[in-house]
């Protein structure tokens, strides 16, 4: 754990057992160890503010591409104007018995979450604060894969984790917590704006130190010879 939450070299050539292991905590663990073990499977995936592509790629493969553990992930979307709201699946059946047995997803609003003051509520909020830091890293240094699965845009009929027109809401709503309205900043950030590498614009330099000038092939403009007499 310490190497995953300091900037390290060594973060991505962390095994994909253990990288199996924190996913199948998350996987059979209580709201707590969700949480925690979450946080820290984000603390694998950046570097130094940048994305580390490997170990996004093995997450994007044993979490959200796996359709037993895909139902882990809530997905925030906004049914109408003005209102955004948390879908949570119930996992997936275990036996032949209880296959029949559809049950449907829970669906919190988001506003009452966050202010709710049941254990039960603060449990859900707290699993869904590491699950959009999860996602930031996902996505972050604009990992194609990643976005298209987090909005939902890989195959038709696909779930969506996260709806651009919930995420802008939630960043201009008020009600919610500030910390809460920064971190769907950064998620806006991470899914939907930040460009590749290659399609940013390189900075233009305006100022030059007169040695710069001096230096480069043209030089100085010469003064106008003097008129001749």
């Amino acid at each position: 754990e310490v190497i995953l939450s300091t900037p390290s070299a060594l973060k991505d050539q962390v095994p994909v057992n253990v990288v199996e292991g924190i996913i199948r905590s998350i996987e059979r663990g209580d709201a707590e160890t969700r949480r925690q073990k979450t946080q820290l499977l984000s603390m694998l995936l950046t570097n130094e503010a940048h994305g580390i592509k490997r170990n996004q790629d093995i997450v994007l493969k044993l979490w959200l591409l796996d359709e037993h553990r895909s139902h882990l992930l809530f997905d925030t979307f906004a049914p109408e104007s003005g209102m955004v709201q948390l879908r949570v699946w119930p996992e997936p059946p275990t036996n032949a018995s209880s296959q029949n047995a559809k049950e449907q997803p829970r669906i919190y609003d988001l506003e009452s979450v966050t202010s709710a003051g049941t254990e039960a509520a603060k449990a859900v909020y707290a699993v869904y604060l590491a699950q959009l830091e999860l996602l930031v890293a996902l996505c972050k240094d604009c990992n194609l894969e990643a976005r298209t699965l987090v909005v939902g845009q890989r195959y038709e009929g696909q779930r969506c984790h996260v709806s651009y027109s919930a995420v802008l809401q939630c960043m201009g709503n008020e009600r919610l917590p500030m910390d809460l309205r920064c971190l769907y900043t950064r998620l806006m950030l991470s899914v939907f704006i930040e460009a590749p590498e290659y399609a940013r614009l390189s900075r233009t330099k305006t100022s030059f130190r007169r040695d710069e000038i001096e230096q480069h092939p043209a030089g100085l403009p010469k003064p106008a010879p003097a008129p001749q007499q």
